[in-house]
């Protein structure tokens, strides 16, 4: 009869467990309700899930919840739920996910690169195969404008993005169409030849990339 919609069930049994609050059976039974009605986003469906979190805490609804506050951009409630998903999942591939996932908020939404690189890294030692992380890494090297001390040193960046780029398509061959497309773009950043010669290096030299980046590379030149 269209009685049961998410605005009914709120209306109906959202002051039933504000009344009593410590009703867990009622409690559960709304939650399902809500989520048999696909009302998950809800503000009351997002109330009751972290009281249900609470009570039962799973790595799949700390997911869901991160997510929700994602798309409303509550960034603290956002990194509360990712971490609890990291925790409590056990599973190394869907753990690993979770953490490459977050790296590219905290690199996106907390314009924190450094602190992306270490979440993305965390996932490599749980699944050493996850290209997807070497991908992420990589692309934070090459969106960093700022490291270095002059113009040549700022292209080095490209050097160790592409390091990642290779590293990603070795790990996961199904990535190799897109990691060639990556080392191909960026390799139109590197010094050009007579760059190189004027600092008195030379192609296939080791070189360390300063900054945060803080990794030993090779050089070379622009193809």
């Amino acid at each position: 009869m269209g009685v049961v919609d998410c605005d009914n069930i709120a209306s109906i049994f959202g002051p039933r467990i504000k009344a009593n609050p410590d009703d867990h059976e009622q409690l559960q039974k709304t939650f399902s309700l809500l989520t048999a009605n696909r009302c998950n986003n809800t503000s009351f469906y997002r109330e009751l899930a972290q009281k249900v979190f609470k009570l039962e805490p799973t790595s799949l609804l700390a997911y869901e919840l991160a997510r929700q506050f994602l798309n409303l951009k509550d960034m603290e409630r956002t990194e509360k739920y990712y971490n609890e998903a990291i925790q409590l999942e056990e599973e190394e591939i869907r753990r690993s996910g979770y953490l490459v996932e977050y790296a590219g908020i905290v690199a996106r939404e907390l314009n924190n690169p450094q602190r992306a690189r270490s979440l993305a890294l965390q996932a490599l030692e749980i699944n050493p195969n996850f290209g997807h992380a070497y991908i992420l890494i990589g692309n934070l090297y090459a969106a960093e404008k700022n490291c270095g001390a002059d113009a040549f040193e700022r292209k080095a960046v490209f050097w160790a993005a592409v390091d990642k780029f290779i590293k990603a398509k070795q790990a996961d061959p199904s990535l190799a169409s897109e990691c060639d497309r990556l080392i191909e773009l960026y390799s139109q950043y590197f010094p050009e030849q007579n760059d190189i010669f004027f600092e008195d290096l030379s192609v296939g030299d080791p070189f360390q990339v300063g900054c945060w980046i803080n990794e030993k590379t090779i050089i070379r030149a622009k193809p």
